[in-house]
């Protein structure tokens, strides 16, 4: 009686095993997570414009596909004149932007909606704008005075 429901429940617990694991072909076959797109953005690949020491170009390139390393452009992409025509991401709020400084290296443009601040190099806009009174201290400095808790 024992050796028939030792049977039973070994034939059972196999089969559900097997079928469970899907077969013998993928018993040694590692599964893993990949990387899905955001539905929300576009990938860009970065950095963009190389360096030039002066002024960092403060990009955020966090998602990495072989070797090469990308970001994700939440407001839409253009073509960097300054850089080789390649494309580059609209800045959003509380980011770096080089369009209205006197020698523009990156080429950093704001999306639409924002509009680039001359004095702190950021891009405003409703939802983000610059408190005057660090002009007060910065009023020479063209580069921005940023702080990273700003940065969204």
């Amino acid at each position: 009686m024992h050796l028939l429901a030792y049977i039973l429940f070994f034939a059972a617990t196999s089969c559900c095993l097997a079928h469970y694991r899907g077969g013998y072909e993928s018993h040694r076959m590692f599964e893993r997570d990949e990387l899905h797109e955001d539905v929300d953005g576009v990938l860009v690949e970065c950095p963009v414009c190389e360096s030039n020491g002066v002024l960092p170009t403060h990009e955020h390139c966090n998602i990495i596909r072989g070797n090469k390393k990308y970001k994700k452009c939440e407001f839409g992409t253009y073509k960097n004149e300054v850089c080789g025509n390649r494309r580059d991401c609209y800045r959003g709020p509380a980011e770096q932007c080089t369009e209205k400084m006197q020698v523009d290296v990156y080429g950093q443009k704001c999306a639409y909606g924002y509009y680039c601040d001359n004095l702190y190099n950021v891009c405003v806009g409703l939802d983000y704008s610059v408190e005057r009174p660090f002009g007060i201290y910065n009023h020479l400095y063209q580069y921005p005075l940023r702080d990273d808790k700003l940065i969204v």
